[in-house]
């Protein structure tokens, strides 16, 4: 599981994420925390890209970091929800030299998949986002990449924008084909949604543990 923080785009870091591993270690699962440049010292664009160059070298190198590269998920929450959809899209890895399939699922958790609100709200005064950044950064506007796995997760006292944001971003990928589910979570707020991928017995866990059929090897891409 390849988790990203959540945090405005702002805060905090990935220290703060190893809480994911309480769980999923003991199922025998393996965790790594993307760290990102924050706000206002870079733009979404290259916070997009660095979480995907690091994605990138974890593909390449994951033998020494013994990581099934055929198994890789990617989660977050809020900003971080953002960020993994964008791992998710089409039409970036190529450049990356990886394959279409190179992530095998997707958990984005109260995720912000079209950013046009936030352009008109103070959450601009730090992402400074123009109109060609809205439309480039916004996951609802691209198509999924092909045949892995996806589940959009929400809690049920979410502020109605994320929920409606979220049944979207659904939508669109079912009607694109995408193999994508919901799941809207009882009990929990927008901030500790995400601390349900630290117990076994919750929702947001038994989700991201759902069975990924293993994908044939494939030859390794070499490194651009």
């Amino acid at each position: 599981m390849v988790f990203i923080h959540g945090g405005y785009w702002r805060a905090p870091s990935r220290v703060e994420s190893r809480f994911a591993a309480t769980g999923l270690v003991p199922a025998g699962g393996s965790l790594a925390t993307l760290d990102h440049a924050l706000a206002a010292e870079v733009s979404i664009s290259e916070m997009t890209r660095q979480c995907r160059a690091t994605l990138a070298d974890m593909w390449h190198n994951a033998e020494t970091l013994a990581i099934d590269r055929r198994r890789i998920v990617v989660t977050g929450g809020s900003a971080g929800g953002h960020l993994a959809a964008m791992l998710m899209v089409a039409g970036w890895r190529a450049g990356f030299g990886l394959p279409d399939d190179a992530v095998a699922g997707g958990l984005p958790v109260s995720g912000r998949f079209d950013l046009s609100p936030i352009a008109r709200r103070f959450v601009q005064e730090w992402n400074g986002l123009s109109a060609r950044d809205v439309a480039a950064l916004s996951p609802l506007s691209h198509l999924p990449a092909p045949g892995y796995r996806a589940m959009v997760a929400w809690d049920d006292t979410e502020p109605t924008g994320f929920g409606r944001q979220s049944r979207a971003f659904h939508q669109a990928w079912a009607a694109a084909g995408q193999p994508v589910g919901v799941l809207e979570l009882a009990g929990r707020d927008h901030f500790d949604a995400v601390l349900e991928l630290a117990d076994g017995d919750r929702a947001l866990f038994r989700a991201l543990m759902s069975p990924i059929p293993a994908r044939p090897a494939r030859r390794r891409t070499a490194q651009p």
